[in-house]
This record gives C-alpha cells, sequence and structure tokens, in this order.
C-alpha cells in the first residue's frame, strides 16, 4: 500500500548531502553518523512518504537502538531522526492525511508514535511529533497520550492536565474514557497532590485498562504504599512488553534497570510527596485567607457621593479566578521535596512512554511486518 509521493521530494532533497543520507545508522553510532545527524544529513521518519518500506524503516531504527550491539547513546542519536530541521512535522502530518483519505492503515500511525517512545524522546520532541496525527481519528487517542501525558517542557503541568481532562470528556461513553479517566487522576494525585484524586485511582479497573496505562495507575498507587502495587508494576510492564522483543531483543533488560531506579528508596519518595502536600495545603490555607481580606475595596466613611456596597475588584477578581484553577494546587514552596517529586515524576512518564510505545509497536508488528 502506498500513497502519492510527498511534495518536498525535489531537487534538491531537503537531507541532500555529498555524501548519501542516512536511513538507518550504524550500531554502535561512530562519529561519522553523529556529524551526519547534527548537519540534518539523514532521511526523517516516513520522509520518503507513507509506504511499507517507511513503515519497516521505522521498525529497523527501533531494532537498531534496541539491538545488542547498540551502545547507550543510540537512542539520543536515533530520537533525532523522527524530524528533520528542513520538514519540521510535515512528514507526520503527511501520514495523517494518508491514513485518514484511506491511502495507508492506521499501523503506519502506530508504529511512528511507538517509535517516539521507544527512542526516548525527550517530552517537547515527542509532544511535538504527535501533535501532527491529532487531527487523524484512527490514532487520536494515543497521539493524544503521546502529547498530553509529559512533563513541563513543552506545557505546564496544569496546560498538561487541562489535556487529559478534555479528552476525560471527548472519549465519554467509548473504552478510552476511563483510561483518561485515570490518566488525568494520576497527574492529579502525584503532580498535582490532591488527595482526594487517590480514591479514584483505586476505584480504576486495571484490568480494562492498556497495558501501559495500568502500569501508570500502579506506580501512583505505589508512591502511598498500597499493597501489591510494586509487583502490578512488573506485570503490567511485562504484559507491554510481549509483543516488542522479536525486533528489540534488549528493550526487557534495559526497561527492567530502570524500573528498578523507580522503585528504589520508596519511602524517602513517599515522605517527598507527603512534604509537597503539606507545603501546598499550608501555602493555599494562606493565600486563600489573604484573599478573603483583600477581596473588596474599602471604601471611605462620609463621602459624599453615593455608595454602591462593596464590588470586587478587578485584581481580586483575577486573583479568584487563579485560585479557581491550579495556582494553589501545583505550586510548593518546598523545592527540594518538590525537585525530587518531580524528577521522579519524570522518570515515570519516560518509562511510560517507552511502555506504551512497545505496547503500539507490538500491536502493529503482524500488519506492518506479516
Amino acid at each position: 500500500m502506498t500513497s502519492p509521493p510527498p511534495p518536498w521530494l525535489v531537487d534538491p532533497l531537503p537531507w541532500h548531502a555529498a555524501a548519501s543520507p542516512i536511513e538507518i545508522p550504524r550500531a554502535p553510532v561512530d562519529p561519522e553518523t553523529e556529524s551526519a545527524l547534527s548537519h540534518g544529513w539523514y532521511v526523517p521518519l516516513f520522509g520518503w512518504g507513507a509506504s511499507d518500506d517507511e513503515a519497516r524503516r521505522v521498525i529497523a531504527l527501533v531494532s537498531r537502538a534496541y539491538s545488542t550491539e547498540a551502545d547507550p547513546g543510540s537512542m539520543d542519536c536515533l530520537a533525532i531522526m523522527l524530524l528533520h530541521p528542513a520538514l519540521g512535522t510535515r512528514p507526520m502530518s503527511f501520514l495523517a492525511d494518508a491514513i485518514q483519505s484511506g491511502a495507508a492503515p492506521a499501523a503506519w500511525g502506530k508504529v511512528a508514535l511507538a517509535a517516539a517512545g521507544l527512542l526516548g524522546a525527550g517530552d517537547s520532541l515527542r509532544a511535538e511529533f504527535g501533535e501532527a496525527m491529532l487531527d487523524c481519528p484512527a490514532v487520536r487517542a494515543n497521539a493524544l497520550r503521546t502529547v498530553a501525558v509529559g512533563g513541563a517542557e513543552r506545557y505546564t503541568f496544569p496546560e498538561t492536565f487541562a489535556r487529559l481532562c478534555a479528552a476525560e470528556k471527548e472519549f465519554a461513553g467509548t473504552r478510552e474514557a476511563e483510561a483518561f479517566t485515570a490518566l488525568r487522576a494520576w497527574f492529579e494525585f502525584v503532580l498535582a497532590r490532591r488527595w482526594s484524586a487517590l480514591d479514584t485511582l483505586r476505584e480504576v479497573r486495571l484490568e480494562s485498562l492498556p497495558a501501559a496505562d495500568a502500569w501508570l495507575v500502579s506506580a501512583g498507587l505505589f508512591l502511598v504504599g498500597d499493597d501489591g502495587a510494586k509487583a502490578r508494576m512488573t506485570e503490567y510492564a511485562s504484559l507491554a512488553l510481549e509483543g516488542v522483543q522479536p525486533v528489540a531483543p534488549r528493550v526487557v533488560s534495559i526497561l527492567s534497570r530502570e524500573l528498578a531506579e523507580l522503585v528504589a528508596q520508596p519511602w524517602a519518595r513517599r515522605w517527598d510527596h507527603l512534604r509537597c502536600a503539606a507545603a501546598k495545603d499550608h501555602a493555599a490555607a494562606a493565600v486563600r485567607a489573604w484573599l478573603s481580606a483583600a477581596l473588596y475595596e474599602t471604601h471611605e466613611e462620609g463621602a459624599e457621593h453615593e455608595t454602591l456596597g462593596p464590588e470586587m475588584t478587578k485584581a481580586a477578581k483575577e486573583a479568584r479566578a487563579l485560585v479557581g484553577g491550579f495556582l494553589l494546587d501545583w505550586f510548593v514552596q518546598d523545592r527540594e521535596a518538590r525537585s525530587r517529586v518531580d524528577h521522579w515524576a519524570g522518570d515515570v512518564l519516560r518509562v511510560y512512554h517507552r511502555l506504551h510505545g512497545a505496547s503500539m509497536l507490538g500491536s502493529a508488528l503482524d500488519e506492518v511486518v506479516g
């Protein structure tokens, strides 16, 4: 199955160079390859258009990153190939249009999004890469996970939370609704320190969620010491990695090491999270008390003009609007504890995207490779 050639395949090509452009780098990555990647002498994902060969090349890139010959920096180098400096997100937009028109299967979109997670792309790069796929209904749910479930590089945590809330409403009545409810509750509990969201996490039916989403919920429950949460993290990680091991032989060993680092020092992480919650609650109470005292303008007694009663000032209206949002819930003055919790959450989200990518790629392999 092929679609029409993309419009950027003209002379000179966007990756034009004296040497042949890189399509699948050697492993381990050598200095010549690093130089070529830094100069844009490479073909980005689906740079040749939406075709079977390109879908297989993406799988080959992931396989190269997780090969037994790959060096530790290979994933970072290959993540550069997600986008090209001269093309930006045009290849992903072209692929999304091809899927919508029926010229390409949805599996190719899954393969592309899976690569962004498995190659360990940073939050900003992964979000930019996935945004081009958001308007494609066939892969929208997975694209939303790629874009919205992230740290604070491209979007702030409150913005991420707002996107997840919108997704929860968008998919209401579908199988995805419960998954986005769980993702929203994880952000609300772990990063906004709202303990009411913990009840939502505990009520989620893990068996009804995709394996990576169930793993993320289990990680949130691990933070408060729920019985069996650590074992469930291992269980759902194994489920997510099942289908991808044939093309990524080192994926289990790499993810096992990252998982072990996440669950180390559980008491320290729980204590830091409690400190953040306490600091947030103290700050919220203090600011709300100040706002209630400064909410209205005062009027001097004996004024000749007719008084109309207390009227909320513009500043007070703006402040109250902020309080009604997430200003107080995300702001924690205890920088030491906040830094450690946010760093841990960032590591959790990186592993989540690796697991989500592995699950997507595993489900698309049969359709792409045959």
